[in-house]
């Protein structure tokens, strides 16, 4: 379909291979006189582009088309960088596929490799907006780990011209990445909010997994302090909200859009917390059939925050603070009520924490005392010097 076309950049090619073949025995006549066909070739490879974009009715052809050119650019760049090439020819080089790419990226597939000076070129151009939003950032946005992920987000933009060879995809996602962040601090640059920026990455498809476990845990917590009903119509709510996105860009092509992952877990805890509604319901567990700990509920949930970072549980936190509820009882209450836990988890005080820390320093001692003598005593005799 694109015979015609095709020719422009392989006669390019065909130039820069008789360039690269005399570098050693007349390195400057040829490149020089070499020249003018590649300023031409150049311009026959543009028009060539802009033909086809423009009369083809076959999109899917239009981009295995755009994707072959910018492959070509690809190994044409990796011939020149192995030579004694003119850095005239390799600014020619350089500037067609910048042309190819802001006029055609997004006829570009996925997978296609990019010349690294493309992607350096790019990045260069990403640098100053991403440090306006940084600014922004830093004065507008108090959630940490949001904050976190974004910056940690804009490390790899950086980094993507030094990780082998990008591909069109990753460029391309990172340029609307950035420019739709900044659009919306722009646009909220007096009143950004966290809910602005989540929905905003959220819309454009940040399928990045410690987002959807940032997104999982804000979610969790919308839940605390609920009914069982409440948070039924929550969950629900929330579903709705993530049901009908239907992305086109994607942070990585590996994993299921960010709204569809949302809905799946979602809807896994609308099963799960019926399930148990309905097992509570019809078993009420007695004072006798819970395990008593010798400490407060506050305690008892701060421990069981501290074993869930650890990755102790394989559960997911919503599971087992509902389980610790129903099977755990203190010293004082014998019966806790999963709302009560779950508050104490997500407020844990400094005092409490405290109390914590001493407990597991002396569960430490007690392990050195039995298993490790040796160790203990050399910890009395530094106590003592």
């Amino acid at each position: 379909m694109f015979y015609n076309e095709l020719n422009a950049l392989d006669k390019l090619g065909n130039a820069l291979s008789g360039v690269h073949a005399c570098k050693t025995s007349m390195p400057e006549e040829p490149q020089t006189t070499i020249y003018p066909a590649i300023v031409k070739h150049s311009s026959e490879a543009r028009e060539s582009w802009a033909f086809a974009v423009f009369n083809a009715g076959d999109d899917a052809a239009v981009r295995r088309f755009i994707s072959y050119e910018m492959m070509l650019l690809y190994k044409y760049e990796k011939t020149c960088s192995s030579g004694n090439i003119d850095s005239g020819i390799k600014k020619m080089l350089a500037d067609l596929s910048r042309y190819l790419y802001d006029h055609y990226a997004h006829f570009l597939l996925s997978d296609t490799k990019l010349p690294l000076s493309l992607v350096e070129s790019v990045i260069s151009a990403l640098m100053c907006r991403i440090d306006l939003v940084q600014k922004i950032f830093g004065s507008q946005i108090k959630d940490e780990p949001l904050k976190s992920l974004i910056l940690n987000q804009f490390r790899e933009i950086r980094n993507l011209q030094y990780t082998g060879d990008p591909k069109a995809g990753e460029l391309v996602y990172a340029e609307r990445f950035v420019h739709a962040l900044e659009q919306t601090v722009r646009n909220e640059a007096k009143s950004s909010t966290t809910e602005t920026v989540i929905e905003k990455l959220v819309e454009f498809n940040f399928n990045n997994i410690q987002f959807f476990l940032y997104l999982e845990d804000i979610t969790r917590q919308l839940l605390v302090g609920q009914t069982i009903n409440d948070q039924l119509a929550e969950l629900r709510r929330q579903k709705r909200k993530y049901d009908y996105l239907k992305p086109e860009d994607a942070y990585s092509h590996k994993w299921k859009p960010i709204g569809e992952m949302m809905a799946t877990w979602i809807t896994e805890e609308i099963v799960r917390i019926s399930a148990a509604a309905q097992s509570e319901a019809s078993t009420p567990v007695s004072a006798t059939e819970t395990l008593g700990f010798n400490l407060s509920v506050a305690q008892l949930a701060c421990l069981t925050k501290v074993f869930f970072k650890a990755d102790i549980y394989l559960s997911n936190i919503t599971w087992v603070l509902n389980w610790s509820a129903r099977y755990f009882h203190s010293k004082q209450q014998p019966h806790i009520s999963e709302i009560s836990f779950s508050k104490h988890y997500y407020s844990v005080s400094q005092r409490t924490a405290s109390q914590i820390l001493n407990l597991l320093q002396k569960m430490c001692s007690i392990i050195k005392k039995d298993y490790f003598p040796l160790l203990a005593v050399i910890s009395a005799v530094h106590l003592l010097i």
